[in-house]
């Protein structure tokens, strides 16, 4: 791509353009800036912080770009609301590249607009939390301490630092653009780079950019919007930010056998994304998703805003048209025949808590922490989830003349959810809850070893555990999966824990949140891979986790009066 030495004399109101002399017999590229409204929600049912946020258009096209030294600052503002602590940015210009140095450890970006690239040397050190002991990580440590205080580091977290990234975006064409000095970069490519990850979907709807948190009701506002087509020169962009998101971030790339998503989506899949129609594109992601990637954790989420927008039931109903086999198995099978024996033995739903003779048996179908701060009320005799949960069965089998001799986690419906609860079980379980993962984008490696103040004395010790004469079991089946596999993954690892059950579902990726520049929401298996050490070598678990002893039949479980029997038997 022709590229353009910008010398511009501004003016600027409201609306800003600028014209970039080229040389002699070159046409002259125009930078347009528009300022728009700018609503930001980090938190579900937080402040919708609302401000401005100036975008830039180059040589009259559409496509959103945003000033590196203006944007550094707006992404400050998002690590802080998601509460990675305060986090500066210094732009500066050397004689090759734009250099972005983060204030709190000295890690650096290089952006160069001459070959259209973007480099870390140390890609982790410049987006992990400040103050966080480990460089990748399911959870973001210094808010779980700073709000809840249910955590501290136990000092045997560990990191092997990954190798230098450099995403070059010139392989799909994805331009940069320098001018009088400043940086300018698409708002889709910093969004693939920074923001996903911190559950913050992003999107510009021509009227106003929304930044707003998974889950959270105020992304609807982008379907304020009138719908539409794309330009040609937008879909096309549309589709290779795409290609660039995937190729770098999806983290199972290795696994689906997929070198590189330009031929995957091309020859592999004959799905075309470059298409103008916005609802073909959103068909297309949903396809991609359900079917091919078909991992449970890769969802299509809501269409863009210039298809329109849809009911919840409809999306359901939407996603179900695009399932893969496994994640038909996963829904119409084993899901369907566990809940169904499961109803059979208990009409209304176990209780979180049943103690059967000396057994306490402990359910939970999803990993949640709702409270902000555990420690005000503390621990509630009607456990509304799995941290007040974990607390409550403490207290009990902690108390005096107890009877009970065996702990049971049944994770045989457990679907994931809320990586800090499941932190919280583990640390629980084993004192030090040693959590490994690897990024498949940097190489980087971390086990995060946290211990956890259960019983809410303040301390972090031997008293905030299961007693080392209780038995510990966990049961599992084909449904348990994400979280409700990392569970059963530590703990047969640490060989604590007795487990019983069917092979679980697998599912190694924390779950990335995306967007395409045009608006589609969807979720994919990350590159934050939860893995098992051995040998010092890390080993990821997406291939599930198989019990010490097999229970063919899943009333095996339920019955839990002769699941009693059984154990006692395994003695």
């Amino acid at each position: 791509m022709r590229r353009f030495r910008k010398i511009i004399t501004m003016a600027a109101a409201g609306i800003l353009a600028m014209t970039v002399p080229g040389c002699a017999g070159e046409e002259k590229l125009q930078i347009t800036g528009n300022t728009y409204p700018y609503l930001l929600q980090t938190e579900k049912d937080g402040e919708v912080i609302e401000s401005e946020a100036t975008l830039y258009f180059i040589g009259g096209g559409d496509i959103p770009y945003v000033r590196l030294s203006e944007y550094m600052p707006m992404l400050s503002d998002i690590y802080r609301g998601v509460k990675m602590g305060d986090i500066g940015f210094e732009v500066k210009k050397d004689s090759y590249h734009y250099v972005v140095t983060r204030d709190d450890n000295g890690s650096e970006m290089y952006v160069n607009p001459d070959d259209d690239s973007i480099m870390f040397l140390d890609m982790d050190s410049f987006t992990m939390a400040h103050g966080d002991p480990v460089l990748v990580t399911v959870s973001q440590l210094p808010d779980v301490a700073d709000q809840a205080g249910l955590f501290r580091d136990s000092e045997m977290s560990f990191n092997r630092h990954g190798t230098q990234v450099m995403f070059r975006l010139a392989d799909y064409n994805i331009d940069l653009v320098e001018a009088d000095g400043e940086c300018y970069v698409p708002l889709q490519t910093m969004t693939d780079i920074f923001v996903n990850w911190t559950y913050i979907y992003m999107v510009f709807n021509g009227q106003k950019l929304i930044g707003s948190i998974y889950g959270g009701d105020l992304i609807d506002q982008v379907y304020d919007a009138p719908t539409g087509e794309m330009s040609q020169a937008f879909a096309l962009f549309n589709y290779n930010e795409l290609r660039f998101l995937l190729d770098s971030f999806y983290g199972l790339k290795e696994e689906h056998g997929i070198s590189d998503f330009g031929d995957f989506l091309t020859y592999q899949t004959g799905l075309y994304l470059a298409d103008t129609d916005p609802k073909q594109v959103d068909d297309a992601i949903n396809t991609l998703c359900g079917q091919y990637f078909d991992d449970l954790h890769s969802n299509f989420i809501k269409p863009s805003w210039m298809s329109g927008k849809m009911a919840d039931d409809d999306i359901q109903a939407y996603r179900m048209t695009k399932l893969g086999p496994s994640s038909i198995s996963y829904l119409m099978g084993s899901n369907w025949t566990y809940s169904m024996t499961r109803g059979m033995y208990y009409p209304e739903d176990p209780p979180g808590y049943e103690e059967v003779g000396d057994t306490a048996f402990i359910t939970f179908d999803k990993f949640t922490a709702d409270r902000q701060d555990y420690r005000k009320e503390g621990t509630p005799d009607d456990p509304q989830d799995t941290v007040e949960l974990i607390m409550h069965a403490h207290q009990m089998i902690s108390r005096e003349n107890s009877p009970v001799r065996n702990v049971v986690l049944d994770l045989t419906m457990n679907t994931g959810g809320n990586a800090d609860a499941a932190t919280f079980v583990l640390a629980w379980c084993l004192g030090n809850s040693n959590i490994a993962l690897r990024n498949t984008l940097t190489g980087a490696e971390s086990i995060m070893s946290l211990r956890a103040d259960v019983n809410l004395d303040g301390e972090y010790d031997m008293y905030d555990r299961i007693p080392e004469d209780i038995r510990i079991w966990c049961l599992t089946s084909p449904v348990s999966f994400s979280c409700g596999n990392l569970v059963p993954a530590v703990l047969k690892n640490s060989d604590r824990a007795i487990l019983l059950g069917q092979h679980t579902s697998g599912g190694s990726c924390v779950v990335l949140p995306c967007s395409t520049a045009s608006g589609t929401l969807f979720t994919i298996s990350g590159n934050r891979q939860i893995s098992v050490v051995k040998n010092g070598s890390f080993y990821n678990v997406d291939e599930g986790v198989e019990p010490h002893y097999i229970l063919s039949k899943p009333e095996s479980i339920y019955d839990r009066q002769g699941l009693v029997r059984y154990m006692q038997e395994l003695k």
